[in-house]
């Protein structure tokens, strides 16, 4: 017969746990783990793009940023 699991900080109201959050990571022994965080996989994202514009004298492309930029505006 297996045994049922119960958790170690049961609520004492939803969302309330019994214990804090140093007292769980002191229960836990956490300070004698090693703390390895995981890292975040960064992607380029393009800084602008070409556009085609229309006309005859024009040029025929632009570089374009993706996001505007803030204007300064003074108050």
């Amino acid at each position: 017969m297996a045994k049922v699991h119960t958790p170690r900080n049961r609520d004492l109201a939803p969302g309330i746990g019994r214990y804090s959050r140093s007292a769980i990571y002191k229960k836990r022994a956490l300070y004698k783990r090693k703390k390895t965080g995981v890292k975040k996989v960064v992607s380029e994202e393009q800084k602008s793009k070409v556009k085609e514009v229309g006309g005859d004298k024009n040029g025929g492309t632009r570089v374009v940023p993706v996001k505007r930029e803030v204007s300064f505006l003074l108050p």
